[in-house]
């Protein structure tokens, strides 16, 4: 575990595997967040897509003048960024921000692990939005600029509130999901289908525990990957298309 500097809020890494067997990983740090314009805090996993480009998220950062009621800092409502890699051994890795949250109905410090599409857009989910519950998002990038579109907005009432597990797809096109809240208060498992508006299959938490095995499922079946190396983030001092207008609460 390496010592973080305080101005330091946040890194990416690398480990690769040992050369020979029952060697040691060897880590590689990627990037060291400021806390200013390059994000804060990073959280959740990290995404690489078919050009080695990494994507993830920030719980704060982004913009160091706006005052952000989500996150665990108060300065900057979080972004998702690119992490490219470098041309030649003696060149860092680049981090560009993509997306900064305004804490509007774009929704706030984005939370748990991007999901990429075969498009190229990244789906996640962040707090805030116009009913402060949370929403669902896509990204995409349209002639070089990233553009947010809001999938869906959480109400905090029987569709739940504050998605914190990022996303998964299934083959037929519709997007899962767990919040809190629900009908029982005590999480659900939701289902985001293109076009519609209604909110059907209510599928309750009895206890607590399932709501949070199922973060943990969605997470692990997300991460896997058939890359040698692996990439995560490293927090300081933080615990760790078509709009879908409409939401199935499938487990509450």
């Amino acid at each position: 575990m390496h010592q973080i500097e305080q101005e330091i809020v946040g890194q990416c890494f690398e480990l690769s595997p040992p050369q020979t067997l029952g060697g040691q990983w060897t880590e590689k740090i990627l990037h060291s967040f400021a806390g200013g314009t390059d994000g804060a805090l990073p959280n959740g996993g990290l995404v690489v897509d078919s050009k080695g480009l990494v994507f993830g998220t920030t719980l704060n950062g982004g913009n160091e003048s706006e005052y952000c009621s989500a996150g665990l800092l108060a300065t900057g409502c979080g972004i998702v960024f690119e992490l490219a890699p470098p041309t030649s051994k003696s060149i860092a890795w680049t981090e560009t921000p993509l997306y900064v949250f305004k804490d509007g109905s774009d929704g706030a410090s984005p939370n748990g692990n991007l999901l990429l599409d075969t498009k190229g857009g990244l789906y996640g989910t962040a707090g805030g939005g116009t009913e402060q519950s949370g929403v669902v998002f896509r990204l995409s990038d349209v002639n070089g600029k990233w553009g947010e579109t809001v999938l869906y907005t959480f109400t905090g009432g029987d569709d739940g509130s504050d998605s914190g597990a990022g996303v998964a797809f299934s083959g037929s096109g519709y997007v899962y999901g767990t919040a809190l809240g629900g009908k029982t208060n005590l999480g659900l498992v939701f289902r985001l289908k293109p076009q519609k508006s209604t909110i059907s299959w209510p599928f309750p938490f009895s206890t607590t525990s399932p709501g949070l095995q199922m973060q943990i499922i969605l997470q692990r079946r997300r991460c896997s990957s058939a890359h040698r190396t692996v990439c995560m983030v490293r927090p300081s001092g933080a615990a760790p298309a078509n709009r879908a207008k409409g939401a199935a609460a499938l487990y509450s």
